[in-house]
């Protein structure tokens, strides 16, 4: 009686077994050597996931030339990917909210792809081709999920707004256009033009764009 008291007690481990790919979200080209964590639960309270659900149990993987990879969990909680690799982002949209793991039920997934941001800067240079002293240039730059706040320019130029950030510039995704909305006055008079500018992963834009 007493030995099938503890069988009985012995808690049921949930079995995940994950195996894809990870790939450049612009450039939809594989990214190698990207570290990949399936762990047990989480540690807080964390979009409708009880606190403190977390083990330490979690399994580590790296993804191969071909941005491959495969691991597999035992655990007693809700089983949470997520990737990891300097100058890259992962995110996933769980009900609205942009988080960095992704939560995956019991059970078997193959052929799964997974999309990371490559980190691009921004730092192009904007010209006037009529300048005047009293025109005005209001700035707007769009990348993957939201405008930049409003960047006001008074004068001839050329203007250079991320200027300050010598080696970087406004953050961007690499691989894919950014939107440049541009709100200028010529002779008192408002004109606006809606430009895009394409950045490799990992560069920076430094252009000049004329308006």
């Amino acid at each position: 009686m007493i030995a099938f008291f503890f069988l009985s007690c012995k808690k049921d481990l949930n079995y995940t077994r994950i195996a894809g790919k990870v790939i450049n979200i612009g450039s939809k080209q594989p990214i190698d050597s990207v570290l990949v964590i399936l762990q047990d639960g989480v540690a807080s309270d964390f979009f409708g996931t009880p606190g403190n659900t977390s083990s330490d149990r979690k399994n580590l993987a790296y993804t191969d030339k071909n941005g491959y990879f495969d691991v597999e969990l035992e655990g007693e909680h809700r089983a949470y990917i997520g990737f990891k690799k300097d100058k890259y982002l992962y995110e996933y949209d769980e009900g609205g909210s942009v988080i960095g793991i992704k939560p995956y039920p019991e059970g078997t997934f193959l052929n799964e792809v997974f999309e990371m941001e490559a980190e691009a800067f921004f730092n192009g240079i904007f010209v006037n081709k009529q300048p005047n002293e009293n025109d005005s240039l209001y700035l707007n730059v769009y990348t993957t999920y939201y405008w930049s706040s409003d960047w006001l320019l008074v004068g001839t130029g050329p203007f250079r707004p991320f200027g300050e950030y010598e080696d970087e510039g406004y953050l961007a995704t690499g691989d894919k256009f950014s939107l440049i909305k541009l709100r200028f006055t010529r002779n008192n008079k408002w004109y606006t033009k809606i430009d895009s500018v394409y950045i490799k992963s990992l560069e920076i834009y430094r252009d000049t764009i004329f308006y």
